[in-house]
């Protein structure tokens, strides 16, 4: 056991017990502090860095602030309080549970025992022992009060204890935290609310293509983030674009045509990727820009040329026993590129083979054509890349088949006349070559004792080939018998030729028979042999031209039945539609049951409109047969012509609109749909009843202007009936104005019948014209194939008949009469009178027009034959001459018949004479082919016979066109002529009326000092009418340009009507008169000198071929005024002057006139009689420059 220590060394024990409790307790407190500090600190900071991504440097400058506050702290609170001095007697002062009279005692003996004092020891010494004796068991510890630091420190534990159980619970956040906070600058990121996951990053583009950027938000996807795509330029800003989110929450965005590098990066939310762009690095693809082979023949074949193919479609293809040179062209843009690429052909069974590098970017191979292969070409470069596809490519290889042939045009038995011109198209091809294609013909001839012919042509030598440019210039320019053509300088393969086949060197009669076929031979030999083959045998029935139009037409005729059928099927539906249309109307509404009638009927017109194209074939090869054979000026060809245009309108039109109206229909579209369908319907129906029409009654031009001419009449009758009701209405109504002051009803019940029967009258009338108009039209477009003057004429009329709204003028005219206005119904008829005289005028000069485009093409043809003639001439004269070798005069007579063999088919006048003409012309091109062949054998007396022969035949052809020219001249100066008097005709008419209307007028004028209201409106309208009349003659006087004398006598009647318009205005009616019948006597001057003219005699008109014997009193294209008309002007214009001198003499006489006016008369019939004398002057000095007499 322990000696017990003395009460002073336990005193100071004690209270160094407590010094070192102190210092525990404040070094814990200090601690449990600083741990609550640093959670703190580490938890604030934490979320504050994770909430706003604090950077590195704010990081650092964060913890940087802390570790200095804990470490000033820590120096404070725990290193200083432990190690800085406590004397025992302060601690003693400190102890809170002792007495302070105690506790003073107590400080001053530690004092005392630490530091010494003043005093007796032993006294202190007592006193140290009662204090300790007073102290006794008593804790002096006590009253330090611990709790503080435990709570701080369990605090500070707790704190570590949550901090480390949050750790524990989202440990990636706290890893992440701790790296942030114990590496500031270090790499570590939080996990952001919104994380970005990219589905593409750095790749390599092809230059030009497009690359498709994508990316995904893996967390924190919300509507209200917005995602960017950040390009970052190499200079300038960085482009943003919004991203849109695709359904499979994927965000694309597709960058075109790179041509360059990209940089480029993805920002959504707090996710932001532009630290770290992504790379797309744009290089050129290599490429294999053609792959082709030159395939080689068999050996066997008779040629070695190779055939160059580019394998684009299906491959190459080969003869079996042949050979390939593959040749493959890249497109390697660098030299790294290029530099150790390599390009191999790898096969389906796995084989490979390595292609040689030739010129450039060419690589090479050969291979053998044994059997067929699968194989593509692989490429890559020398920096890895490969093509974009890897394309495979099929070499097909077959045996050699035999060649194949086919006649595509005609097909099956076929009626043709003797002279048709048949276009055979034989198509033909071998996988080799084609050694010869012909076509053979055997002529079975009606009579029994002839025996039948054979004939046949080489195809390949003599046809035209439709695959080039040539051909189709040949078969536009030419229509020989036989088309020649140079032979092919190689071998062909395939051919499609055209033979045009002219039946007419056949010499066929109607009633023969023609059997053809064409047989087509290929290179490959079989014992010795070539493979022949031959197509099916066609026949050809030879009919005359009129039989062959009677079968055409006959055959026409039955689309009638057809088209019945059709117009019942379409009148049905129509009904059914109607019936449907008003269903509807009364339902308000479209229901599905109401649809459904819609889309049968939509689907039974589609049935309907399907039947007509067997009527459109039926027409279209009556028109094809039609102009093969040479038939294409009859009516039944521009018929059938016509009629295919309007049920192809009907079909392809109207009834196609029909049916989409049907289709289901929608709200308030129904109604109308409905109405539309059954309007397209209707006008169907229309248009095929007048197809029928058509094919029953055919119109004739001259039937229709008569018709025109009769309506014309009926208007003017009508106009005059009005007149006379409207003047006698005027005048009622204002004697009733003067008299009672009442004015009269314009229309009532018991209305005058004669307005009754012109409104009757009138309405009939509107119906013809109606009919007429729409006849023309059509007759226009019948006759369109031909496009003659006289269709272009009733079109053209027709089109003025609808602008001048003749039917729409007569209706109102109609209109007005029933209401009883009939001046109004007057000035309506007038109008439509009016567009009916020009109609008239308009169709009047279409067969002069006719004539005249006649005359212009025949002047043409004599023209190029001439030069025939001339060229023909030149080669007989050289030809006796001797001066140029046989081969060169049988070239240039050759090419000369061929010449006149085009001339001969190019002849487009059909009639008679042309046809001889024809024959003539085709005749001296057989006889110059025979000339060329004599002096290509050096036979010059057999080919100057042929010659010579040929020559005699042009001159005859060149007399008939000659001949047949000056006819249609006449004819067309005859039907001018025949115009200009009936415009005179009209003119005169009209200027009477006017006359008479004027002396009306003068009479009443004389009768009473003022006119009437009725009176001075037809004093107007005559003043209007005159001028109108002025004009029509100012036209006439045009026409009349190359006479003198009507030239003169027009321009006098003009300025007479012009004076007379103004004495009208003026009211000088006397005057008026005057001049008017002076004007009329002028103008019947010069239709009776016109009038009585002689008719021509068809035996003594042509004395010959240069027309010397024409006489005076016919006219001609260049001088359409004989000259006989104007010498009888000439003389009625004497005669006038004779009649005024003896007249006036006989006047004078009698009554004694003064010698003024008598003077003055005698100046006026002085000038008359030099003007007279200047007019015959002029047109005799005319007649001898004409080198001729009047």
């Amino acid at each position: 056991m322990e000696p017990r220590k003395p009460p002073t060394e336990q005193l100071l024990a004690r209270l160094a017990a407590v010094r070192r409790r102190i210092r525990w307790l404040l070094a814990l407190e200090a601690v449990g502090k600083i741990l609550v500090a640093g959670v703190a600190y580490a938890a604030v900071v934490a979320a504050a860095d994770w909430w706003v991504h604090f950077p590195g440097y704010v990081r650092l400058i964060f913890n940087a602030t802390f570790v200095i506050i804990i470490i000033r702290y820590a120096w404070q609170r725990v290193y200083r309080p432990a190690t800085a001095p406590i004397h025992l007697d302060q601690v003693a002062l400190v102890l809170p549970d002792l007495p302070s009279e105690l506790r003073d005692r107590l400080a001053a003996s530690v004092a005392y025992l630490d530091h010494g004092g003043t005093g007796s020891s032993t006294l202190w010494h007592r006193v140290i022992e009662q204090t300790s004796d007073s102290l006794g068991g008593a804790r002096l510890a006590r009253g330090l009060r611990p709790a503080r630091a435990r709570r701080w420190m369990t605090a500070g534990v707790l704190g570590l204890v949550a901090l480390g159980s949050i750790a524990m619970w989202q440990s990636a956040l706290a890893r992440v935290g701790f790296a942030r906070l114990a590496i500031p600058l270090g790499e570590s990121a939080w996990p952001r609310r919104v994380e970005i996951l990219p589905l593409t990053g750095d790749a390599v583009v092809a230059a030009g293509e497009s690359f498709e950027v994508a990316m995904r938000v893996a967390r924190g996807e919300s509507r209200l983030h917005r995602v960017y795509l950040n390009l970052h330029p190499i200079h300038g800003r960085v482009q943003r674009e919004v991203l849109r989110r695709g359904p499979d929450g994927v965000y694309r965005r597709t960058l075109d045509a790179i041509r360059s590098d990209v940089k480029y990066s993805f920002t959504c939310g707090d996710h932001d990727l532009s630290d770290s762009p992504f790379t797309l690095r744009c290089t050129a693809r290599p490429e294999l820009v053609a792959l082709s082979a030159d395939v080689s023949l068999p050996t066997y074949a008779g040629s070695s040329q190779a055939e160059t193919q580019s394998g684009r479609d299906d491959g190459f293809h080969a003869i079996r026993g042949g050979s390939l040179l593959l040749r493959a062209t890249c497109h390697l843009p660098t030299a790294d590129q290029l530099t150790g690429a390599i390009v191999a052909l790898v096969f389906d069974d796995g084989r490979r083979l390595e292609m040689q590098r030739g010129e450039g970017a060419e690589w090479t191979a050969r291979m053998e054509a044994l059997e067929s292969v699968s194989f593509a070409v692989e490429l890559r470069d020398g920096l890895g890349l490969t093509p974009h596809e890897r394309r495979v490519t099929r070499l097909t290889v077959r045996p050699d088949q035999p060649p194949a042939v086919r006649i595509a045009s005609p097909i099956g038995l076929l009626d043709v006349t003797p002279r048709a011109e048949l276009d055979v198209i034989v198509h033909a091809e071998d996988d080799v070559e084609l050694a010869g294609v012909s076509l053979v013909a055997t002529v079975e001839r009606a009579a029994s004792e002839s025996q039948p012919s054979k004939w046949a042509v080489d195809v390949l030598k003599e046809g035209i080939d439709l695959k080039s440019d040539l051909g189709a210039d040949a078969i536009a320019d030419s229509r020989s018998a036989v088309i020649g053509a140079a032979a092919p300088s190689a071998p062909e393969k395939a051919m499609e030729r055209l033979y045009r086949w002219s039946l007419a060197g056949m010499h066929l009669q109607p009633g023969d028979t023609v059997v053809y076929h064409v047989e087509a031979r290929d290179a490959f030999t079989q014992q010795d042999s070539s493979r022949v083959v031959r197509t099916l045998p066609q026949r050809l029935n030879a009919l005359s031209p009129a039989e062959l139009a009677r079968r055409l037409r006959e055959e026409l005729l039955l689309t009638q039945r057809p088209l019945r059928r059709l117009v019942a099927d379409l009148t049905s539906i129509e009904g059914r539609t109607r019936a449907l249309e008003s269903a509807g109307a009364t339902s308000q509404s479209a229901q599905p049951q109401d649809r459904h009638p819609a889309r049968l009927l939509a689907a039974e017109l589609q049935r309907v409109r399907q039947s007509a194209g067997p009527i459109l074939d039926r027409m279209s090869t009556v028109i094809d047969r039609g102009y093969v054979n040479r038939l294409g000026h009859e009516d039944v060809i521009q018929l059938s012509r016509r009629l295919h245009g309007e049920l192809t309108e009907v079909s392809e039109e109207m009834l196609v609109r029909a049916v989409e109206a049907l289709e289901p229909l929608k709200g308030n579209e129904e109604s109308l749909r409905m109405a539309a369908a059954v309007d397209y319907e209707g006008r169907a129906i229309a248009g095929i009843h007048a197809i029928l029409d058509r094919l029953a009654n055919w119109n004739d031009y001259e039937e229709l202007v008569q018709r025109v001419r009769e309506m014309q009449a009926r208007q003017e009758a009508l106009i005059r009936i009005v007149a006379d009701a409207d003047r006698s209405a005027q005048d009622a109504r204002i004697d009733t104005l003067g008299g009672s002051g009442t004015e009269a009803p314009g229309r009532s019940a018991g209305a005058p019948r004669e307005m009754e029967a012109a409104a009757q009258d009138q309405r009939q009338l509107s119906a013809e014209a109606t009919r007429v108009l729409v006849s023309m039209k059509d007759y226009g477009r019948e006759s369109e194939v031909v496009a003659n003057a006289r269709a272009a004429a009733l079109r053209a009329a027709a089109d003025l008949g609808y602008r001048h709204n003749i039917v729409g003028r007569m209706d109102d005219a109609v209109t007005e009469l029933v209401a009883g206005r009939a001046g109004l119904a007057g000035d309506a008829q007038a109008g439509a009178a009016a567009g009916l005289q020009a109609m008239i005028a308009m169709l009047e000069e279409a067969p002069q027009r006719e004539l005249s485009l006649l005359s212009r093409a025949l002047s043409d043809a004599a023209e190029r034959l001439k030069k025939i003639i001339s060229a023909q001439r030149d080669l007989i004269a050289r030809a006796q001459a001797a001066d140029q070798e046989g081969s060169r005069l049988a070239t240039r007579q050759s090419t000369l018949a061929r010449t006149t063999s085009a001339f001969s088919s190019g002849l487009k006048v059909a009639d008679t004479d042309a046809e001889v003409v024809q024959e003539q012309t085709a005749k001296s091109s057989e006889e110059m082919l025979t000339a060329a062949e004599r002096l290509t054998a050096s036979d010059r007396s057999q080919a100057g016979e042929r010659q010579n022969a040929a020559l005699e035949l042009l001159e005859t052809a060149l007399s008939i066109l000659e001949r047949r020219r000056q006819e249609a001249d006449q004819a067309a100066a005859e039907k001018s002529l025949a115009a200009l008097t009936g415009q005179l005709v009209a003119i005169y008419r009209e200027q009477g009326l006017i006359l008479t209307d004027t002396q009306t007028l003068a009479s009443r004028s004389a009768e009473s000092e003022q006119l009437s209201r009725a009176e001075v409106l037809r004093a107007g309208q005559l003043a209007v009418r005159q001028s109108a009349s002025k004009d029509q003659m100012a036209e006439a006087k045009e026409k009349m340009s190359g006479s003198i004398v009507f030239s003169h006598v027009a321009a006098r009647i003009t300025l007479g009507m012009e004076e007379s318009g103004a004495l009208l205005n003026t009211r000088e009616w006397g005057g008026a008169v005057v001049v008017q019948e002076q004007v009329l006597a002028e103008l019947k001057q010069l239709i009776g000198a016109i009038e009585e003219l002689p008719r021509p005699d068809s035996s003594k008109q042509f004395a010959d071929a240069a027309g010397a014997g024409q006489s005076a009193a016919q006219p001609t294209m260049q001088r359409l005024i004989p000259p006989l008309a104007e010498l009888k002007v000439l003389r009625s214009m004497q005669s006038a002057i004779h009649d005024q001198t003896v007249r006036h003499a006989a006047t004078a006489s009698a009554t004694g006139e003064d010698a003024a006016r008598r003077s003055e008369l005698l100046r006026s019939m002085g000038a008359s009689q030099r003007e007279l004398h200047e007019l015959a002057t002029k047109l005799i000095e005319q007649a001898a420059a004409d080198g001729g007499s009047p």
